[in-house]
C-alpha cells in the first residue's frame, strides 16, 4: 500500500500542473481579448475620417521667360558614297617602255612615234 506522503505529493503535483494550465489558458484569453480591442479601436479610428479622394490634379508650370525656344539639331549632311574600287593597276612603266622598244625594233613605230609615246609614258 502506498504511503500517505507519496499520495499527497502526487496530488500536489497534479494540482500545481492544473493551475499552471489554467493560468496559461487565461493568459492566452487575455492576449486574444487585447488584440480584439486593438482591432476594434483601429476600425473606429478609420471610420472617423472620411476616405481620401486622392490628390488634386497637378497644374503645369508656366513657361520660363528669357530663354529662346529650343531648336532641333540641323540636318546632317549626307556623306558622299565611297569611291569605286580602283581599276586594275596599269602595267608598270618599265614594262610599257620594253613593249614600246620592241615595237620600234620591229619597225612598227617610227623614231618620232616612239619618242612621243615614251614622253607620254614618262609623263614629261
Amino acid at each position: 500500500m502506498k504511503t500517505p506522503a507519496l499520495l499527497d505529493a502526487r496530488w500536489a503535483d497534479e494540482r500545481v500542473l492544473g493551475w499552471q494550465t489554467k493560468l496559461h489558458r487565461w493568459a492566452a484569453q487575455d492576449e486574444q481579448a487585447a488584440k480584439a480591442e486593438a482591432y476594434d479601436q483601429q476600425q473606429a479610428a478609420a471610420q472617423q475620417y472620411p476616405p481620401q479622394q486622392g490628390y488634386p490634379p497637378q497644374q503645369g508650370y508656366p513657361p520660363q521667360q528669357g530663354y529662346p525656344p529650343q531648336q532641333g539639331y540641323p540636318p546632317q549632311q549626307a556623306y558622299a558614297p565611297p569611291p569605286e574600287p580602283a581599276a586594275p593597276a596599269q602595267e608598270d612603266t618599265i614594262t610599257q617602255l620594253q613593249k614600246l622598244g620592241e615595237l620600234k625594233t620591229a619597225g612598227i613605230l617610227t623614231d618620232e612615234e616612239f619618242a612621243a609615246q615614251k614622253a607620254k609614258i614618262l609623263g614629261s
